[in-house]
């Protein structure tokens, strides 16, 4: 395939061994499958200090079980391999495997919502690496929680607030609902105090979309709500007639912006933790 034919170059996995962070690259696989990237890259960091892992979690054990399914499915172009043992440069492993997505122009990285440990007693309660991603992170983020496959298409739904981040958000969905059957939802919650953000918010969106070109999207201005994650977490969960499978929010939205500061926010937190879909981040 030439060049043009990709919408995106780099995709990858980072792993930890863990039945989480392979589901993360079963769904990477679905993406990959689409044609939508170039290169599939397997990302793990490991710590020779940990002797007292089981062999599930050993380097070796998970690059050839990595090895072993890709191989199986391509060509050795297609695919990259990153081992990489942690480095007293980095602060943490985070801080590693983004400085790795940085060198390699990393467009997409999958990560699994929980990990080694398991999951947790109290689900809506992010892990420190899944929070620190979100917030920090210099690459688009996929955090998964189930694995949805490409049969019957995809739902991908935007959350936008009128940040530019939000805008990003809009193009994203559009360049990942490439498929016959994918859908795109773009969404937004008015504040009950500031009605008139409605028509506002409508016309960016409709003008990028049409940008766009596609036709495959539908608006929706969901009921007025102060507590717009809620709003959000409600609608993929519970009342969108369509079933979503991605949700895409934007890690530094309308509140960062105005501040000048680098949050998560209150509603992007709400929805990673409570929405019963696969979390798109975009940085």
């Amino acid at each position: 395939m030439n060049k043009k034919d990709f919408a995106f170059e780099n995709i990858a996995v980072a792993t930890d061994g863990s039945d989480f962070s392979f589901n993360a690259f079963l769904q990477a696989l679905e993406f990959f499958n689409k044609n939508l990237f170039r290169v599939i890259h397997v990302i793990h960091i490991y710590d020779l200090k940990k002797t007292f892992l089981p062999e599930q979690f050993n380097h070796n054990h998970i690059e050839q079980q990595y090895k072993s399914e890709l191989l199986s499915r391509y060509s050795s172009t297609k695919y990259n391999l990153i081992f990489q043992e942690k480095s007293l440069q980095y602060k943490d492993v985070r801080d590693q495997i983004l400085s790795i997505c940085q060198a390699y122009k990393i467009d997409y990285l999958f990560i699994g919502y929980t990990g080694r440990k398991g999951v947790k007693q109290n689900p809506q309660i992010m892990s420190s690496t899944v929070r620190d991603c979100s917030q920090l992170t210099i690459t688009p983020l996929v955090i998964t929680h189930e694995v949805y496959t490409k049969n019957n298409g995809n739902t991908f739904l935007a959350c936008v607030d009128g940040s530019l981040k939000s805008i990003r958000c809009i193009q994203e969905a559009v360049k990942l609902a490439n498929g016959q059957n994918d859908f795109a939802i773009i969404c937004f919650v008015p504040n009950p105090l500031k009605q008139d953000q409605k028509n506002e918010i409508e016309n960016q969106v409709v003008q990028e979309l049409q940008q766009q070109k596609k036709n495959n999207w539908e608006f929706i201005n969901l009921k007025p709500n102060q507590d717009p994650g809620e709003a959000i977490v409600d609608f993929v969960n519970l009342t969108c007639q369509r079933d979503i499978q991605f949700v895409l929010i934007g890690n530094n939205g309308f509140g960062a912006q105005n501040e000048g500061k680098q949050f998560l926010g209150k509603s992007a937190e709400a929805v990673l933790c409570r929405a019963k879909a696969n979390i798109i981040v975009i940085s």
